[in-house]
């Protein structure tokens, strides 16, 4: 991929979450990754007998189902401008694993797991 020059004149993000990217330029591979697990609850109680780990759950274990074979594209780019200009991009928000980029990209490999569990008080009673 032949490299060009970015300019841009005024960017502004409120929040990049955890392994984002925010790029400006041509790149060649990006593989962001990111696992989490989120618990709410009912009431304001915390301790350590609900601290979790990521091995307390097979989907962070579980290899990642990818398409075995390229899908069929065929693609042709001309870069009339080795230039490529922005002006003013205001963004809110950049979830986990993903990717704000001003250029041009050759590989993406992105991967987001999340385990989320709700306790309710009567659960949360039943597990003292």
């Amino acid at each position: 991929m032949p490299k060009r020059y970015v300019h841009v004149t005024e960017s502004e993000i409120t929040s990049i979450a955890f392994s984002s990217i925010f790029q400006i330029g041509d790149a060649s591979i990006c593989r962001p990754r990111s696992n989490g697990i989120a618990i709410q609850r009912e009431g304001n109680v915390w301790n350590t007998a609900h601290d979790l780990q990521f091995s307390d759950f097979s989907l962070f274990q579980l290899p990642a189902h990818w398409l075995e074979h390229e899908l069929p594209v065929t693609t042709n780019t001309i870069h009339h401008n080795p230039h490529i200009v922005v002006g003013n991009v205001s963004i809110i928000g950049v979830g986990e694993s993903s990717i704000v980029q001003f250029g041009g990209i050759e590989s993406i490999d992105s991967e987001s797991r999340l385990k989320h569990i709700r306790m309710l008080q009567d659960e949360d009673d039943d597990l003292n």
